[in-house]
């Protein structure tokens, strides 16, 4: 009898450990399925982090920008300085509240000449280099409810979800120097 009593308590812990796993599975395989990502968003980028607004900011020459996240794959970074911007391009992955992003070698730099502003773009000159690829890697955090990401970026430590979307950063990019989108290759 006990031997009887044993193997129902045995078959009935299976078939609920089963049971409990299939339920696991289900989720994992639902969470997979909706990929993440940050297509269509902005991040602005620099050394600081107002923790009132969670807005990041630099207040020094070359050391804020831009990421544009132009699809499930790809994003665009500006380097913004006071007498010129650099542009870059590369591809990303959303791991958990990881983004990885590794950039293209390809840099553009837009020099405005000495005493001109960026406005005339007849005084920009394009320097395009070729530079090692590089890998960051953002970590999601959240303050007063509010995300936000760590990174690895140099001095760049902050990146903030920008009020500006994927189309007027275009605007803008097109707007400094309507070549850049062609020599990086972009199309939108």
């Amino acid at each position: 009898m006990k031997e009887y009593i044993c193997k129902i308590i045995a078959v009935s812990l299976l078939i609920t450990s089963s049971c409990n796993n299939q339920k696991l599975d289900k989720q994992t395989q639902e969470q997979s399925k909706k990929k993440q990502t940050l297509s269509g968003k902005v991040y602005r980028i620099g050394p600081g982090l107002d923790s009132i607004n969670i807005q990041s900011f630099g207040e020094c020459d070359c050391c804020s920008g831009q990421v544009a996240f132009i699809n499930d794959s790809s994003f665009i970074a500006i380097d913004e300085c006071l007498h010129n911007n650099g542009y870059f391009k590369g591809y990303y992955e959303v791991i958990g509240d990881t983004v990885r992003l590794m950039t293209d070698s390809l840099y553009v730099l837009a020099e405005v000449t000495e005493g001109l502003s960026k406005e005339d773009d007849n005084k920009v000159s394009l320097k395009i280099s070729s530079n090692n690829t590089m890998e960051y890697y953002w970590i999601k955090h959240s303050l007063n409810n509010k995300e936000y990401f760590k990174t690895n970026m140099d001095s760049l430590s902050y990146a903030t979800p920008d009020t500006s979307d994927v189309r007027s950063f275009f605007s803008l990019l097109k707007s400094e120097h309507d070549s850049i989108p062609g020599i990086l290759n972009l199309k939108f």
